[in-house]
């Protein structure tokens, strides 16, 4: 048992440099934290205040709410470390609710291991697949809720674990007025674990601010702010901000930040409207393994 903890230990490590919003302490279910979203990604992951948009299943469920017709999404992340992300998601409106579901697929290119002598022993590989079905609600005019529930598996090495999770969140927003504020909490639930004991869900609460103005000359801008805390005292709180500006309906100009602890990232990107289709790009540079690419393509009917 003590050389098949030591093995697996050695392979959280590599888990460890898995790309996610900051550094943090090794988590075999970091792979919950994952946002995929070009758009949100392109703003500093400041979308917790979002609203009527298939993106906010990964940040604040409430803010599907306002979704109509049928709307589909698919995004690809590649990112340090040898990681892809997949991602893709439906949802719309049914009678007085609106549902969403997503399909979260991670995955490690695989690696060497070796020996103490520093020979090749064996290949080994990790993934992730999360399933989540998410339904919002408008409570009255200005509030909105919403809940979404992960069934996730992971695989390290030649381990497994797998669980269930929780995401609760509202939305509020006064009407005729440019504000929007969101409250999440996410990951709420429990894991199997790999050999003995099992690690705690990477438990987060986020609170997000928007302001959407529109201006003269078919310009309209959307400044967004989210502070983002973690039950885990190893991992420090982020702050994060973004700026997003839409000419004519079409064209999408975005800038975002964020910081946790030490630890700063800038990000940029744009998106480009046709009708009811709009591709989103976000670039994220600086990190020590390489730079992160997001595309995103999204289709909506009424």
């Amino acid at each position: 048992m003590p050389r098949r903890l030591d093995l697996l230990l050695a392979l959280a490590g590599c888990l460890a440099l898995r790309p996610s919003a900051a550094p943090a302490a090794p988590s075999d279910a970091e792979f919950l934290l994952q946002l995929p979203s070009a758009h949100a990604a392109a703003l500093g992951g400041a979308y917790g205040a979002h609203r009527a948009s298939l993106d906010d299943l990964r940040y604040n469920p409430a803010g599907l709410e306002g979704l109509s017709g049928f709307n589909a999404v698919i995004a690809h992340e590649t990112a340090p470390g040898d990681w892809t992300h997949e991602w893709a998601a439906v949802g719309g409106q049914v009678g007085w609710l609106s549902l969403g579901g997503e399909v979260l697929l991670d995955s490690l290119q695989p690696f060497t291991l070796y020996d103490a002598n520093g020979q090749a022993t064996d290949n080994a590989s990790s993934s992730s697949q999360v399933l989540g079905l998410a339904a919002a609600v408008a409570l009255n005019r200005w509030a909105s809720a919403g809940l979404e529930g992960h069934l996730f598996r992971s695989q390290l090495y030649t381990y497994e674990a797998s669980g269930l999770a929780a995401d609760l969140g509202v939305n509020l927003h006064w009407p005729r007025q440019p504000w929007s504020l969101g409250l999440a909490v996410q990951n709420l639930g429990s894991q199997s674990a790999y050999v003995a004991t099992a690690d705690p869900l990477p438990l987060c609460g986020r609170a997000a601010l928007q302001v959407a103005w529109k201006l003269d000359g078919g310009l309209s801008v959307r400044p967004s702010v989210e502070l983002v805390g973690y039950q885990d005292p190893l991992r420090p709180s982020e702050l994060r901000g973004g700026l997003e500006a839409t000419l004519f309906d079409r064209l999408d100009l975005r800038g975002g930040w964020m910081k946790s602890g030490d630890f700063d990232q800038m990000s940029v990107g744009l998106g480009l409207h046709w009708d009811q289709v709009e591709v989103d790009y976000a670039f994220l540079p600086g990190s020590d393994l390489g730079d992160s690419h997001v595309l995103e393509l999204k289709v909506s009917r009424p």
